[in-house]
């Protein structure tokens, strides 16, 4: 439940909200999904960090994220994931180099994958 309601809230631009169901069922994955996700997750919270002004921990937390989802992306790929956000890699590298955060957050999109 907490992975659907997680995507529900990403979509609707909850992204705290999302970043706490998802906390509930990362830590169980194994790896390399587990750091797969947890880079989702981070991401979640770099939005909810931007919405409340912060962007210097959220540029910390984006730099994090981008180097989880980067040390786990060869070892994914061909894999399915239960958790989807296409363009994510790529969101969190553009925000890092200092493109605006806000029209990935409203393009963005995550996909729940039934296993």
């Amino acid at each position: 439940k907490h992975w659907s309601q997680g995507v529900a809230d990403f979509n609707a631009g909850r992204f705290w909200h999302a970043h706490e169901s998802w906390e509930q069922g990362w830590t169980l994955l194994a790896e390399p999904e587990r750091a797969y996700v947890q880079g989702l997750i981070q991401l979640a919270a770099v939005f909810h960090l931007m919405e409340r002004g912060r962007e210097e921990p959220a540029l910390r937390l984006c730099t994090s994220a981008l180097e989880k989802l980067d040390s786990c992306w060869d070892a994914m790929r061909g894999r399915l994931p239960r958790l989807e956000i296409i363009g994510a890699r790529e969101a969190l590298r553009e925000i890092v180099q200092g493109v605006s955060w806000k029209p990935h957050a409203e393009r963005l999109k995550a996909e729940l994958v039934l296993l």
